[in-house]
């Protein structure tokens, strides 16, 4: 297929440019001061992008070393296989001579790789050169790994895919070891701002005096520190100190061999801060959740403000069970950079109010009707099992009470100890039985009877279940059961008491003394009916026989008088 390549030339003064990729070349002519040219041809095989004031850079996903020449990396004295990021695979399908570069850095980036699998062919630099195996790059060759696959440095054999001997390395080696003829390159992270560390060694391990020199730039700069180091032959560079991210860049000295400049980066990682934190309260023991916010990196908890074992990490953290206010620290870490201290995040345990009791106005047990005031002990505010919410509430109905009390902090207490109501029935109403008619003559009287209870109590103040009534009036009673309730009053018995008649007069027709055979005609006093001392019942009797005689009279209510005086 058809591949795309990219040729990139930045501020150049040239004549022309000659381009070699497989079987063509292509002769472009150019006025001086170009400041930018971009080029895009279709291509079979292989895409290159090159910077011609110092870099090239080799990518695609398959590269024919064929399309590889002198004449495409003109002028680069750094060459990129790879842009660290997409597979590129450059595949030797003959010798790859690029001693005509002179002193270069061929550089294998990451999920870059040589591939000598095609045959057993060369790869030549130029004397002096360095070759450098990213974290990530690679050379193989596969099946056909053999001692004739070359690596060559100037006229000196450095490298084979098998190895032979100390001074022929193996491709596996050359890569584990990051390069050859190289410095490999460590730093230390500077945190806010600080010196770092930078510990080198040449690649391979010199077997004689080396000297490491440290510069601030990749050709020429300053000098800033020279090491001369015997076996281990490791040098320990301190940096001036930095705030912000710097390259250094190191070569290594050994028998008058000098490689390439190798860059390090020192990186300065900012000091995190914590930006934000939210302390928690509780009511009583248990959990207390807390929260914190950190500029950058890892938040970490703590139960001390220095030292200590790590509780946590996040922007949240959940205490352990705690029975008392606690006071934790938090921390943020980034890139192994830790904020200067710890900040204090308060877990408050606020305690519980005392369980309150209930004190009643009177008794819990009452008859229906009646009611009594349960007050709760002093809180900030009340919740009773009602769901009311105030101190003392009336209760009318049987059941258990309880309350919980909140104080100031707005922590609630367990529930009070239950007080138990307890509301008796009323008897039912009683009813008065007469045991004879409740009207009558002046001088009568009638038995009142109420039904069944354990007490009475009638309207006269009688406290026996009967009484005897010969007076008018109204009567009512109430009876008490057991529990000692008492009804409503009964209806009302109305008893009526007619009045006698007025004790009635005798009139004489004549003398009432008369002689033998004669008579006299005796009348009583208006009524509404007569009885005489003879039995007669009219009101007028005729008397011939000498005697006393009396007459009662009957009201038209059937209430008979007193006798007449005779």
């Amino acid at each position: 297929m058809a591949l795309k390549t990219t040729i990139i030339v930045n501020s150049l003064t040239l004549k022309k440019i000659f381009i070699f990729i497989s079987n063509w070349r292509v002769l472009l002519p150019f006025k001086q001061n170009i400041n930018k040219v971009h080029l895009i041809f279709w291509l079979f095989l292989v895409s290159f992008s090159t910077n011609m004031n110092a870099q090239c850079t080799i990518t695609g996903t398959t590269v024919d070393s064929r399309t590889i020449t002198c004449s495409t990396l003109s002028g680069c004295t750094i060459v990129y296989i790879g842009n660290g990021v997409n597979p590129t695979s450059l595949v030797m399908y003959q010798n790859l001579d690029l001693t005509c570069l002179g002193a270069i850095q061929l550089i294998i980036r990451n999920n870059a790789n040589i591939d000598f699998s095609n045959g057993n062919y060369d790869l030549r630099l130029g004397a002096n050169s360095s070759i450098i195996v990213e974290n990530g790059g690679n050379i193989s060759a596969g099946s056909n790994c053999s001692s004739s696959d070359l690596i060559w440095i100037g006229e000196d054999k450095v490298a084979s895919c098998t190895g032979a001997g100390p001074d022929v390395i193996s491709f596996p080696n050359l890569v584990v070891g990051g390069g050859y003829n190289t410095v490999n390159a460590t730093s230390t992270i500077v945190c806010g701002s600080g010196t770092s560390t930078i510990t080198a060694v040449r690649n391979p391990t010199p077997t004689s005096t080396t000297t490491y020199n440290l510069y601030s730039g990749a050709t020429g700069g300053t000098l800033i520190q020279t090491i001369t180091t015997s076996s281990p032959y490791v040098a320990s560079f301190i940096t001036p100190n930095i705030s912000s991210t710097t390259n250094y860049f190191i070569d290594a000295t050994t028998s008058g061999i000098t490689t390439l400049r190798r860059q390090v980066t020192v990186t300065v990682v900012p000091l995190p801060t914590i930006t934000n934190t939210t302390p928690n309260s509780r009511c009583g023991t248990g959990t207390v959740t807390l929260e914190a916010t950190a500029s950058a990196g890892t938040i970490n908890w703590y139960a001390t403000s220095t030292g200590g074992s790590l509780l946590g990490t996040g922007t949240s953290f959940t205490t352990p069970s705690i029975a008392a206010t606690t006071t934790y620290y938090v921390d943020a870490t980034n890139n192994g950079c830790a904020t200067s201290s710890r900040t204090a995040v308060t877990a408050t345990v606020n305690p519980l109010p005392a369980t309150p009791t209930i004190t009643a106005s009177s008794s819990t047990t009452f008859c229906a009707g009646g009611s009594v005031n349960l007050t709760a002990s002093t809180g900030t505010s009340y919740l009773w099992s009602t769901g009311a919410t105030t101190q003392s509430i009336t209760v009318s109905n049987a059941g258990s009470y309880t309350v919980q009390v909140t104080n100031a902090a707005g922590c609630q207490s367990a529930p009070s100890t239950a007080t138990t109501v307890t509301v008796n029935p009323l008897p039912a109403t009683p009813t008065i039985t007469a045991s004879s008619s409740t009207t009558f003559c002046a001088g009568g009287s009638v038995n009142l009877t109420a039904s069944t209870g354990t007490s009475y109590l009638w309207s006269t103040g009688a406290t026996t279940q009967s009484i005897t009534v010969s007076n008018a009036g109204s009567y009512t009673v109430q009876v008490t059961n057991a529990a000692g309730c008492q009804s409503a009053p009964s209806t009302a018995t109305t008893v009526t008491v007619n009045p006698l008649p007025a004790t009635p007069t005798i009139t004489a027709s004549s003398s009432t003394t008369f002689c033998t055979g004669g008579s006299v005609i005796l009348t009583a006093s208006a009524g509404t009916s007569y009885l005489w001392s003879t039995g007669a019942t009219t009101q007028s009797i005729t008397v011939s026989t000498g005697g006393n005689y009396t007459v009662q009279v009957t009201n038209a209510a059937g209430c008979q008088s007193a006798p007449s005086t005779a």
